[in-house]
């Protein structure tokens, strides 16, 4: 082989190096952050202070354990407490009856 031709030989290899080394990675997809603007958080529901989304409570002395969500408090049954919470007994918080008129209810979760 002629030396220009082992030059030409050598530039391609090195180019098809270059190539795998450096080749562009497909772009990741862009994350956009979506800003809170004041109407949503005076659409956040309100509940009485120390409760917040998910937790579990009973109104008072009655047996009746809730589910807070969406701003709304949901009877759930045993069944449902026992298929989907069973850990949450303990996390069941009592609040006053006068707390509990403020929030209204939902519908029954059961299974």
């Amino acid at each position: 082989m002629e030396n220009s031709t082992k030059i030409l030989v050598g530039l391609a290899l090195a180019g098809v190096v270059a190539y795998v080394v450096y080749k562009k990675k497909p772009a990741s997809p862009v994350v956009s952050t979506v800003k809170k603007s004041p109407v949503d958080e005076l659409l956040k529901p309100q509940y009485p202070s120390g409760l917040k989304e998910g937790d579990y409570i009973k109104v008072g002395d009655y047996a009746e354990v809730y589910l807070l969500k969406d701003g709304k408090k949901l009877p759930i049954t045993y069944e449902w407490m026992m298929r989907y919470a069973v850990n949450q007994w303990d996390s069941v918080k009592t609040i006053a009856p006068i707390d509990g008129m403020d929030i209204p209810t939902g519908d029954v979760l059961s299974v």
